[in-house]
């Protein structure tokens, strides 16, 4: 198959969560199919204008660089229309040029590209263009991420923001619920992304699937030499997200005095960059150690007595869930982190909903080692059931077979 890739970023290699996914499909992608990829670039990350580390994954590579304030006034530019912003941000003039443009010199080399693979919603209008088979990876519900940054910000007391949330939520909807119609198929990370889409498109939900993340499992692995697991409790993730800072901000106001009442030894390790300035503004308080942007999370994960993910907003799978499973640390999760996971309490993972539960769980597991094993080595099955890159990709491939109705390959 010749696949025309669009992605609203370069996946130089998988360092955040939105390359991470990109990365690993094109790398299989790229191993049966002529895959072009054509992405937005950040003139400011340095990554973006270096060499990609899919290597030969990639027949071709076209980067368009659109910078950050571009992409902000194309977003306020929106404001009065029905476009939705994130949508509006990433519509740079230069993507459509050079797609015009690859698809000119392929048809005239004879050679036409077989389908159009979009990378996020962000893609879905460019991609709209395409008159063949068209494929859209949404990887998360924006919708439903909107609606619950609106309802988390509503409590926060923020009305003019959460209002805007709102109105954004119902853009999204109306595009989340056009490409499910217009798309030949649809992929979603996490299965309650795509029952929420089918729900906004009921006609065309024989065309959404869930696409699951992967972990490389052999490269968690501890080693056998990995430091004993004392006192600390870990975060990781990046802080620039929302969902991620409203998590670790709970957690030190809530649950982490709690702990310290119980275990005044016990540290919490947040790891991960883009820390918000309210949220460096909590350096310093007991118990508490933030380590900024680490290029490698695992010896974090290996020395901890548990990991926890206390996201109560947002969408899709917590990869952080995922990563920490492949790493054998035990894990206590929201019921929306645990659900989007697949991972069943008491048997995956413990799952608590408000800072006592939280707290407690989290003393069940720095007291009770042998529990911790044991939900680790079941979260482990876990992963080597449904959490496979390999396995996930070539699902995905055919998915697109039967949806284009003729094979691609």
């Amino acid at each position: 198959m010749k696949l025309l890739v669009l992605s609203p970023v370069f996946p130089d290699s998988p360092c955040d969560g939105d390359r991470l996914r990109l990365f690993h499909w094109l790398r299989i992608l790229g191993r049966r199919h002529r895959v072009t990829l054509l992405c937005l670039t950040d003139p400011r990350r340095a990554a973006d204008a270096g060499p990609s580390a899919l290597g030969g994954a990639l027949a071709e590579l076209r980067r368009v660089p659109w910078p950050r304030e571009r992409r902000l006034l194309s977003a306020a530019l929106s404001l009065p229309g029905s476009t939705p912003a994130t949508l509006a941000a990433a519509a740079a003039p230069g993507m459509a040029h050079a797609m015009e443009s690859l698809l000119q010199a392929a048809d005239a080399a004879g050679r036409p590209f077989d389908a159009v693979f979009a990378y996020r919603l962000k893609m879905a209008p460019l991609a709209l263009r395409f008159r063949g088979p068209r494929f859209l990876d949404y990887c998360d519900s924006m919708t439903r991420y909107t609606e619950r940054r609106a309802a988390a910000l509503a409590l926060q007391g923020r009305g003019l923001r959460a209002g805007f949330q709102r109105m954004q939520a119902r853009r999204l909807a109306a595009w989340e619920a056009r490409c499910a119609r217009e798309f030949d198929a649809g992929f979603f990370n996490a299965r309650q992304d795509a029952v929420a889409v089918a729900g906004m498109a009921p006609p065309a939900a024989r065309s959404l699937h869930v696409a699951a993340n992967g972990v490389d499992a052999p490269a968690f692995r501890p080693p056998a030499r990995a430091p004993k697991r004392g006192k600390t409790i870990v975060f990781v993730g990046q802080l620039a997200y929302p969902p991620n800072s409203d998590a670790v901000a709970w957690f030190v106001a809530k649950v982490l005095p709690l702990l310290l009442a119980q275990e005044p030894d016990l540290v919490f390790e947040v790891v991960g960059g883009g820390a918000p300035k309210g949220l460096r503004a909590l350096e310093g308080r007991p118990g508490l150690r933030f380590t900024g942007f680490v290029a490698d999370t695992r010896p974090h994960l290996w020395s901890a007595a548990a990991s926890v993910c206390p996201v109560f907003t947002g969408a899709g799978r917590q990869n952080k869930l995922l990563e920490a499973f492949a790493a054998g640390t035990p894990c206590v999760a929201s019921p929306l982190a645990a659900a989007g996971a697949e991972a069943e309490h008491g048997r995956h993972l413990l799952v608590a909903a408000d800072p006592e539960a939280f707290a407690e769980a989290v003393l069940r597991l720095l007291r009770r080692p042998a529990l911790g094993r044991r939900l680790a080595r079941q979260a482990q099955g876990l992963l080597a059931k449904l959490y496979r890159w390999e396995a996930n990709a070539r699902a995905m491939e055919r998915t697109m077979t039967r949806a284009a109705g003729r094979p691609l390959w």
